[in-house]
């Protein structure tokens, strides 16, 4: 049974989640954020890639890819560590409780769109 205590802002925060181990919905959870996140960068990097060879890119665009590459990954495995580990993040109690299938599935239901709004605008922007 999760516990909960109030952050320095007077919030609630989950702070021990007990010991039962995490439910395998939200181990679906972290494994669909790591495949879209990391399986889609893939995709993105080989495009730029083709693209890059194509058209003859300059070097700073590359460099600027390399880095928005970077810290796509760095996003997205933070988000899977987010869902995995809600207490070292100090997760409001809102974000953490369970609503329809799982606890963390706010947290996952908000990052999923984003990432596929994110992956379509830049489909959008080499077509």
């Amino acid at each position: 049974m999760a516990t909960y205590e109030l952050s320095t802002y007077g919030k609630s925060i989950v702070t021990n989640e007990g010991n039962d181990g995490l439910p395998p919905i939200r181990i679906i959870f972290i494994m669909i954020t790591l495949v879209l996140g990391l399986v889609l960068k893939f995709k993105e990097a080989t495009v730029f890639w083709s693209l890059w060879l194509a058209r003859k890119r300059s070097n700073i665009i590359t460099l600027l890819f390399v880095v928005y590459t970077c810290n796509s990954v760095i996003h997205t495995v933070h988000y899977a560590d987010n869902i995995a580990r809600p207490v070292d993040y100090y997760e409001p109690k809102y974000l953490y409780d369970k609503y329809i299938l799982s606890t963390m599935e706010i947290t996952f239901y908000i990052n999923f769109p984003i990432s596929l709004i994110g992956k379509f605008f830049f489909y959008c922007s080499y077509s």
